[in-house]
């Protein structure tokens, strides 16, 4: 005979006992859970090495959510890469209770066990409520320096709270959608500005990329002239003529007359809708050739 704990209300009973003398739960429920012992060992979980499992969680969970860190989407993933499976095995009932009859013999403390279950589930949301509370508490400690990130280059320009919020959100990826004339072009520049001076980013590992010799030529001004940050800063069509010189001996032929018309142009869009143009005029001219040959 052996003590197992009630899957139902988690006191522990004798394994031979007909019914939990606590909440009344019948033993056939213990002899199901049994029979589907075999099939729960399957899942793929050491057992033996859960409690320093959940223990290690406990540790990587408290540095991800650190006061001074923004938890970027590559964070949160390598966290879920960790510790997915077992957290997919743990939310199945049959799993939790096994190791919950089993607590004792395999040394798992079932506090911590829930704990890492209740985390694991909120992540998610509570990921975006402390990088929430990260760019707020920026806000208003970096404020004097935001008042003035750029008056090097121009005493007049004043970051909006958007603005400020894209320069301190630190993820993989930012998007910021905005018309034309709306300040991109200064976001990127105090992006760069905060990345050296506060996050101490070495500005040989900043690239900026743009779609226009234009756009470039803006960025240039301010980030390398004005700011005085040797940060690279080119075209996709020079970043990635880089990246195949690197690769090949011999690259490849750049059409210059395409490359110059399409730096007339200060986005895809005016590109785009000249191309359409064109596109048109051509086939009325199509038109009317055949009309004269017929």
């Amino acid at each position: 005979m052996s003590l197992i704990r009630c899957p139902e209300c988690g006191n522990s009973i004798s394994d031979r006992a007909e019914k939990c003398p606590h909440c009344g739960l019948p033993a056939s429920y213990f002899s199901s859970l049994s029979k589907n012992t075999p099939h729960i060992k399957e899942a793929g979980l050491d057992y033996k090495n859960l409690q320093n499992v959940l223990i290690s969680f406990e540790r990587d969970h408290a540095q991800l959510f650190s006061a001074e860190h923004y938890i970027s989407h590559r964070d949160a993933q390598r966290l879920r890469d960790t510790y997915g499976k077992y957290n997919e095995s743990l939310t199945n009932k049959l799993i939790f209770q096994y190791v919950c009859n089993n607590s004792a013999a395999i040394r798992v403390d079932i506090d911590l066990l829930r704990r890492f279950l209740r985390q694991m589930q909120s992540l998610d949301g509570d990921i975006t409520a402390h990088n929430s509370t990260y760019v707020d508490r920026a806000l208003e400690r970096d404020k004097d320096y935001f008042d003035n990130i750029l008056k090097q280059i121009d005493p007049n320009i004043q970051l909006d709270e958007e603005q400020r919020r894209a320069v301190i959100t630190d993820d993989d990826y930012c998007l910021l959608v905005a018309g034309a004339g709306a300040g991109k072009t200064t976001t990127m520049a105090a992006k760069v500005k905060y990345l050296v001076e506060k996050k101490n980013i070495d500005p040989g590992e900043i690239i900026v990329i743009s779609y226009t010799n234009k756009a470039i030529g803006e960025l240039r001004d301010r980030i390398n002239k004005g700011l005085g940050i040797p940060a690279k800063i080119c075209t996709f069509h020079a970043f990635a003529y880089d990246i195949v010189k690197q690769f090949s001996e011999e690259p490849p032929e750049i059409n210059d007359d395409l490359a110059k018309e399409c730096s007339e142009f200060d986005t895809i869009d005016e590109w785009k809708e000249d191309i359409e143009k064109k596109l048109i005029e051509n086939k009325k001219m199509q038109n009317q050739n055949n009309i004269k040959n017929e």
